[in-house]
């Protein structure tokens, strides 16, 4: 990001920290800040962050638009190793998919967590951030209601995206031995929005084998699960 930019993000993380609200932040890690971080994590621990999550770049949006790339997958998981122990060291919560499906397993799943949309709907994802973006009203799937202090869930259109999904799964991911790792952690979107989401992209895939197999190595038992 350009400096005054990240003045202002820096500024607006800052005043929520003395506010002594809770503090997640959420770094998006492209080839270009792969190797900080690290850094972030020392930052979020100054700012008082509660919690710190990482995700490799979508190839999409902006990142086209701007020629950004993504780094190796090996490189990436060898930054997110480090990022995490310097979090347990420090203290600070890492937010992870990988990390929430070894703190359950053998348990129930968590319910999902619900995106409001500035308009009121509600998501499951943070891809748009408006139901006016191209493609968004897909990954919409009910409304908070304000009088009546409820959600209202669009019961057929979760069925469907069930219903889609159990037919992508076996052709995307049939064969892999991660499957039951990632489902519905990762790919979930993907494969459940559209009834043909085309060619997958196996960058994902490939970081979140190499992460849990990382993970077993390492003691998590100071990092909060979710």
């Amino acid at each position: 990001m350009g400096a005054e930019t990240e003045a202002i993000v820096r500024r607006t993380i800052r005043k929520v920290g003395e506010a002594e609200l809770p503090l997640f932040l959420r770094s998006t890690i492209h080839a270009g800040n792969v190797d900080q971080m690290v850094e972030i994590v020392r930052d979020a621990k100054r700012f008082g962050a509660d919690t710190v999550g990482f995700a490799p770049l979508a190839l999409m949006g902006n990142a086209k638009r701007n020629a950004v790339s993504r780094p190796e997958p090996e490189v990436y998981v060898d930054h997110f190793i480090r990022a995490l122990e310097c979090a347990l060291a420090e203290r600070v919560n890492v937010y992870s998919s990988e990390i929430n499906y070894l703190s359950r397993r053998g348990r129930n799943s968590p319910a999902p967590t619900l995106v409001f949309l500035p308009d009121g709907s509600l998501s499951y994802s943070i891809k748009f951030c408006s139901t006016s973006s191209a493609g968004a009203r897909e990954l919409v799937v009910g409304r908070y209601d304000p009088p009546a202090q409820r959600l209202e869930f669009d019961w057929e259109r979760l069925a469907e995206r069930g219903r889609i999904f159990s037919a992508n799964q076996p052709r995307y991911c049939g064969g892999c031995t991660a499957f039951e790792d990632c489902r519905s952690l990762n790919l979930f979107d993907l494969l459940s929005v559209s009834a043909d989401p085309g060619p997958l992209d196996s960058y994902y895939c490939e970081v979140t084998r190499m992460v849990l197999k990382r993970l077993e190595a390492l003691d998590l038992s100071g990092n909060l699960p979710y």
